[in-house]
């Protein structure tokens, strides 16, 4: 006998009692529900329960008016099927299915019926899981809403995949959900989460590959240590704003626009992102946007604005997006030159974000005027657009 019993066991009844109770003997399962025709209620009870060495805690049965329709034998298992899994207080993948007995009807419901829940299907013996084909479809579904950033949905369909298919392939779809959540943070700018979620799934995949896995699955786990070479910086570099910030700031606002047709949260983001470079040209120059010594401002606007952004409440002189690159301007840095070369284009398209709902007004963000941004920003920064990383596809 097994070390470890079955959760719970789904056993169809035919004409011999035989085959049901050497599955019984052999599985141990805590719950047992058969599954039979009204005439095979008699043998259940007199020939095959009282011949049971152990009888489980939990039984129940779970009976056809049909055992020849489809339609009856199938509605006959769903009626019952949801209370007792309640009951007996059961998740998906703690059934194994046995259809040696009963008529084809009967085998074929069962099948429908539980192919949602079950680990494992079981026939004269002999143990399948329709799960690691059924995989295959769910594999492909996620790697679709991953492509579309839907990172979460992405985590719970590999998650559910994982408690359901057998032996190794457990350990890879339980990797491929911690990939998906590790995005899913890293898109929320949870960059230290993302990274303890990320590594170890990367290293899981790795091992995986050594086994073979799923096509495509050698090349997405080198893009994504490939990803996680950016994201280590972000997550582990010295603390202080940084180029790798600015980066992920234009890769996110790319994200919103064209993975969601967000253009208003996009917009914001882009223009967070300008903010950042001036910031992180200044900081070169030892000069903190949120705390600047007057000394620190080219002599003229010196005066101008330690009075005009000065803080009321802690007497700090702050520097907004318009006050760092003009003196960057006046300090003849590249990207002030920039800005206020394309300055008349720039005020517009601010003034279209200050026009979005997410802004002061009520007027979306044309696509056209996010697109026209993100080029001049990196005109500003002297990135180039290509250069600037993103999230692999799940190609599997």
């Amino acid at each position: 006998m097994p070390e470890h019993r079955t959760k719970a066991l789904l056993i169809s009844v035919g004409e011999s009692p035989e085959p049901v109770i050497n599955t019984i003997h052999e599985l141990r399962p805590e719950c047992l529900c058969f599954f039979a025709a009204e005439e095979s209620r008699a043998m259940i009870n007199n020939d095959i329960i009282p011949r049971l060495q152990e009888r489980p805690p939990w039984m129940a049965e779970i009976i056809t008016g049909d055992a020849h329709d489809l339609l009856a034998c199938y509605k006959a298992i769903t009626g019952k099927w949801g209370e007792l899994q309640k009951n007996w207080r059961l998740e998906p993948g703690d059934w194994t299915v046995d259809y040696t007995g009963g008529t084809k009807p009967m085998v074929a419901a069962l099948v429908l019926a539980t192919v949602d829940d079950s680990s494992g299907y079981r026939y004269t013996g002999r143990q399948i899981n329709p799960w690691d084909e059924l995989a295959v479809r769910e594999r492909h579904e996620a790697a679709i809403l991953f492509g579309r950033g839907r990172y979460s949905q992405t985590a719970e369909i590999f998650s559910r995949v994982a408690r359901r298919v057998s032996g190794g392939e457990k350990h890879l779809y339980k990797a491929l959900a911690d990939v998906a959540e590790g995005y899913g943070l890293w898109d929320n700018f949870q960059h230290k989460q993302a990274w303890e979620r990320l590594k170890p799934a990367q290293k899981s995949l790795e091992m995986a590959t050594v086994f073979g896995g799923p096509p495509g699955l050698k090349a997405f786990t080198a893009k994504l240590k490939e990803s996680l070479a950016f994201l280590e910086k972000l997550a582990m570099g010295m603390p202080g704003i940084r180029q790798e910030h600015f980066l992920d700031l234009m890769a996110n606002a790319r994200r919103r626009a064209g993975l969601e047709r967000r253009h208003d949260d996009a917009m914001v983001r882009l223009c967070r992102a300008l903010e950042v470079y001036g910031q992180i040209r200044l900081a070169s120059r030892d000069i903190n946007t949120s705390d600047v010594q007057p000394e620190q401002l080219p002599q003229e606007v010196r005066s101008e604005f330690a009075g005009k952004y000065r803080d009321n409440v802690d007497n700090r002189v702050r520097l907004p997006l318009y006050g760092s690159y003009k003196v960057l301007e006046l300090l003849n840095d590249p990207a002030g030159l920039a800005f206020f070369e394309l300055w008349p284009q720039i005020k517009l398209l601010l003034d279209s974000r200050n026009r979005s709902t997410l802004a002061h007004g009520l007027e979306p963000v044309k696509r056209e005027r996010f697109e026209e941004m993100f080029k001049l920003v990196c005109r500003i920064s002297g990135v180039h657009e290509g250069s600037i990383p993103g999230f692999p596809d799940i190609i599997l």
